[in-house]
């Protein structure tokens, strides 16, 4: 039996994890039979004036910020069960058009799931707005509106894990003001990605100790996206590893911080 003292934190634990499994089922996307007749509608148009009456019938259906329409593009897309229905939400965004903003503001609130399938499905969708390449990168400028302030815990953790280089670029054009600061984080980001690119095509076994440096003090830099970035390199290149006190970071003021010097930790149990 629980002794009595203790019913008052069983009782929160659970209204806790009550509240938690609430939350993160308030994140999916639930079917809208209406809409969703409306989407198959287009599928299922027999020539192009059908189909383009069925487009206009969706248009006034979805309404201007056309989040509700997206979250149904979304949810059938997850769903589809052959090439055609995969297409359609592309097919459909591309022909009212839906603006990229809008498909943005609707499907990063789902960022904040814990469910990593859901996570990557809605990763793959904004991929398409972050025009990623190999050579230069992602590039996040969509997101900036949703950047400024305080951003969405779940958005900064797709940025981070996404291209860590882009994420720090980004929100240090964004929030940086002074010139002598922001070539500071601009060139140490350069080095290290520099160094990530070599160390991982097996052109060097070892970073130079001017790289170690900059990684260092980036890991206790004031600024908390900064300590956030030495955080994942870390995560992503064990070489690079001892030059961020991970300790140190897995106690850091800010949760992002601390939840990616976590993630390493348990990459080296």
């Amino acid at each position: 039996m629980i002794p009595t003292r203790f019913l008052p934190l069983v009782v929160l634990t659970l209204g806790l994890a009550a509240h938690a499994q609430q939350a993160e089922k308030d994140l999916i996307p639930r079917s809208d039979p209406l809409l969703r007749a409306g989407i198959l509608g287009v599928l299922d148009a027999k020539d192009e004036v059908g189909q383009r009456r069925a487009l206009e019938a969706l248009r006034a259906q979805a309404g201007n910020a056309h989040e509700r329409l997206v979250l149904q593009l979304f949810l059938l897309l997850q769903t589809a069960t052959d090439t055609r229905e995969a297409m359609l939400a592309g097919f459909v965004i591309q022909a009212l058009p839906i603006p990229p903003e809008h498909v943005i503001r609707a499907l990063v609130p789902l960022l904040e799931s814990e469910d990593r399938a859901l996570r990557a499905a809605v990763g793959n969708v904004l991929g398409e707005f972050e025009h990623r390449s190999l050579e230069r990168g992602a590039n996040f400028s969509a997101y900036r509106p949703l950047l400024v302030g305080v951003p969405a815990p779940g958005l900064v953790r797709h940025l981070f894990e996404t291209d860590a280089g882009a994420a720090l670029l980004e929100l240090a054009h964004l929030e940086v003001s002074d010139p002598t600061e922001l070539r500071a984080l601009l060139l140490a980001e350069h080095e290290v990605t520099d160094a990530l690119w070599k160390l991982e095509r097996r052109f060097v076994s070892a970073a130079e100790p001017a790289v170690v440096a900059e990684l260092a003090a980036l890991a206790r830099h004031p600024r908390w996206w900064a300590r956030r970035y030495a955080a994942e390199v870390a995560r992503r290149e064990p070489v690079l590893r001892a030059a961020v006190p991970l300790e140190e970071l897995r106690r850091d003021a800010h949760p992002l911080v601390r939840a990616a010097a976590e993630a390493v930790a348990r990459q080296e149990r």
